[in-house]
């Protein structure tokens, strides 16, 4: 029965996604202020949620605008839906607007689609249908929205001070089915001083290397300052062979 609820649902399920994807919900710290405390892009993006679920009927809890959540169900236990509606930069070399959804046979194209607007969109819908489908809720559901989690958690940190937690919950966001366990990210630099003794005279030197707008994104640009002593040419065979025998587009 559910699937087919689905099916019905369908159209509005992708405008809906649509009308979140459209949204360039980047933290701007630039901009931010008491009422969009990362910036206007995150709030607007989880303002956006908080219509969606008014439409439907939900009630919502908003946490100083950088939090909130949507309810559902009834019991004592809580059940976590933990979600983010921030995205990270889009970056260059699209094909198409980042943030103007594009629609083919078998995806949706746009910055979020899979991280984290798209799981957000399906999870919101799991359970509206069920609502829809009158089940007998043995816990209450918390969809809990955050608009910090690119970057520093700021969201979880403001809502855990005064919100309860959930008794269990999960995060949709990316992947299916569901992943029991991450390697997680770890940040660091690596600053050198001064150069390092070198009885070997080396054929070439990297003095600097950039890439990327944050840490947790792939990135759209890399550049390299290389010093060559000698042996030009072989350098660039052999950077030229790198790209071929590694599938990498230039």
């Amino acid at each position: 029965m559910w699937k087919e609820k689905v099916q019905q649902y369908e159209d509005q399920i992708i405008n809906d996604l649509k009308g979140l994807l459209a949204i360039e919900s980047v933290r701007d710290d630039a901009k931010a202020s008491e009422d969009a405390p990362v910036g206007p892009g995150p709030r607007k993006a989880l303002d956006y949620m908080y219509e969606i679920a008014h439409r439907d009927g939900f009630t919502t809890h908003d946490v100083d605008h950088i939090a909130g959540r949507i309810e559902a169900g009834k019991g004592n236990d809580v059940l976590g839906i933990l979600c983010h509606v921030d995205v990270v930069p889009a970056g260059d070399g699209w094909d198409s607007n980042p943030f103007e959804p594009v629609v083919t046979e078998d995806a949706i194209i746009a910055r979020g689609t899979l991280d984290d607007k798209g799981p957000t969109i399906a999870a919101y819908y799991a359970i509206k249908i069920l609502e829809d489908m009158n089940v007998d809720w043995k816990k209450r559901i918390h969809m809990i929205i955050g608009t910090d989690e690119e970057s520093d958690w700021k969201c979880t940190d403001r809502y855990f001070k005064t919100e309860e937690m959930p008794t269990l919950g999960f995060a949709p966001d990316a992947e299916f089915p569901c992943i029991h366990g991450e390697k997680g990210i770890t940040t660091f630099d690596l600053v050198q001083n001064k150069l390092t003794e070198d009885q070997d005279e080396p054929d070439y030197e990297l003095i600097t290397f950039k890439s990327g707008e944050r840490y947790n994104m792939v990135p759209d640009h890399a550049e390299a300052r290389v010093l060559v002593k000698e042996n030009m040419t072989d350098v660039i065979q052999d950077f030229e062979y790198f790209f071929r025998t590694k599938s990498f587009t230039r």
